[in-house]
């Protein structure tokens, strides 16, 4: 055992030794015997230990002190709830939420909020819904040729794994609807000639603008003939 050793031991050793087992302190003994300068520590520590344990038990403890110490660490602390106490309020607390949940009042669905709903449309410029497309890291083009009033709504579809947008126009007198997906000339091959066998349904014309935009493809699709009723005509 070295010096470093030795004097690491020597603080438990101070406080009476009980972390130490015999054969450690006997060791630690055996080197304060042949080391004059771990010796030297040693004494001078213990000499300290005595000048403070001295100094320390003269000072006179005033009466009760240990009593007044106790009562206010008692008085400061929160109160202990059961577990079982905790538990059953968890419990009360979920009930509560959970029938207030269920006999909440619902929102009234009368004819006026359908109406405000199903009859509406957005009023938005070309410029408008492409900033809102861009605002969701889309880049698109509107088509052009469409007027602009009959606008109904847009959103993002998946087409073919991809987000695109997509545009509905609404001809309320006719009535008449066309729907417009805009497609990157750069990530699709679109075959005007494949369209018939996979679009039915709603739309029974599907119409492919590649002129407009030269960065863009245009579908429209709608349940007309002919896109007549939705080209935009000059005020």
């Amino acid at each position: 055992m070295d010096c470093q050793d030795v004097r690491l031991l020597l603080a438990f050793l101070r406080r009476g030794g009980d972390a130490i087992d015999p054969t450690e302190r006997a060791t630690v003994q055996q080197h304060l015997e042949n080391c004059p300068d771990c010796a030297a520590l040693a004494n001078s520590d213990r000499a300290v230990d005595a000048v403070l344990g001295t100094a320390m038990r003269a000072v006179p403890i005033p009466a009760g002190l240990k009593e007044r110490v106790l009562a206010k660490v008692t008085a400061a602390r929160p109160p202990r709830w059961p577990l079982a106490a905790i538990a059953t309020a968890a419990v009360l607390l979920f009930a509560v939420g959970a029938v207030a949940w269920v006999v909440r009042p619902l929102p009234r669905v009368n004819a006026e909020v359908v109406r405000n709903n199903f009859d509406r449309r957005v009023d938005n410029t070309p410029e408008e819904v492409e900033q809102w497309y861009a605002d969701r890291g889309i880049d698109m083009i509107t088509w052009r040729q469409v007027d602009y009033r009959l606008l109904w709504s847009y959103d993002v579809v998946e087409f073919d794994c991809q987000r695109v947008p997509k545009l509905t126009f609404f001809q309320r007198e006719r009535p008449a609807i066309a729907q417009v997906i805009v497609l990157r000339s750069d990530r699709f091959n679109v075959s005007p000639r494949e369209l018939p066998n996979f679009i039915q349904g709603t739309f029974n014309q599907v119409f492919v603008d590649r002129d407009s935009h030269p960065d863009y493809v245009y579908l429209i699709g709608t349940n007309e003939q002919t896109l007549d009723p939705f080209l935009h005509r000059p005020q």
